[in-house]
């Protein structure tokens, strides 16, 4: 559920939708995989133009998923809600290209404080899931959060501890 309002949210601050993905750390080269079978086309928004795409057979070989070539070298915010606990977590990133998988995934590759946002995810508070938007949203979401009254955690940042 926290990933659904989590993109639609989004959607209605930005303009954009959201890729809700699950991620895969590699904190020797400071790089995030965000994979998941589905995800958006139109990056930018829906009046621009839709990022090349493949529909291809699932990795359990039952059904289509939906893989997403994203461009490289453009920020890229990631956030999710907790809307129970009233908090927020985000990140931000470059995406630096894609990683090819033999199954259905959209799996794109995300320069970013790896170390420092491992150090910081919380699966109990925010799940594994976390919705990725091609933009530099970050003083967006932190007005957002300041209206609502969520607590923010910048899992690329020192929290103080």
């Amino acid at each position: 559920m926290d990933g659904t309002v989590t993109q639609l949210v989004m959607r209605y601050l930005t303009g954009r939708p959201g890729f809700i993905s699950d991620r895969t750390f590699d904190t020797s080269t400071n790089q995030m995989i965000y994979w998941h079978c589905i995800a958006p086309t139109k990056l930018f928004g829906k009046e621009n133009a839709s990022a090349p795409h493949k529909i291809r057979i699932t990795h359990t070989g039952e059904g289509a998923g939906h893989e997403v070539i994203a461009p490289s070298n453009e920020i890229v915010s990631v956030v999710k809600f907790d809307v129970r606990d009233k908090k927020i977590a985000i990140h931000q990133g470059r995406c630096i290209g894609n990683s090819y998988h033999p199954g259905c995934r959209t799996q794109w590759v995300i320069e970013a404080n790896a170390k420092q946002i491992l150090d910081h995810h919380s699966h109990r508070m925010f799940g594994r899931h976390r919705v990725i938007l091609f933009g530099d949203f970050k003083k967006e979401i932190l007005d957002l959060a300041t209206l609502l009254g969520l607590e923010v955690i910048e899992e690329d940042r020192s929290l103080g501890i």
